[in-house]
């Protein structure tokens, strides 16, 4: 950014105005821009929504199975 203004306070102050706003903005176009690719690609989307949902799904499997294995305590 330019020091248009010439004080380095008054830029400061420009930049922090811009906030959580414009992070919320830049989700948001990447969030349309990724719905656009994937219904352009409609077989890559489905290959990676199924590989998300197998490792979600996995993941939550394998750690209720190790949730409810006993665990190996110290004897004292």
């Amino acid at each position: 950014m330019r020091l248009e203004e010439g004080n380095v306070d008054v830029t400061k102050e420009i930049v922090r105005a811009a906030g959580w706003e414009s992070f919320v903005e830049m989700c948001w176009q990447d969030l349309r821009f990724a719905s656009r690719m994937l219904r352009k690609n409609p077989g890559f989307a489905s290959t990676v929504i199924l590989t998300l949902g197998l490792g979600i799904g996995l993941n939550s499997a394998i750690f209720t199975v190790a949730s409810r294995l006993p665990s190996p305590r110290a004897s004292g």
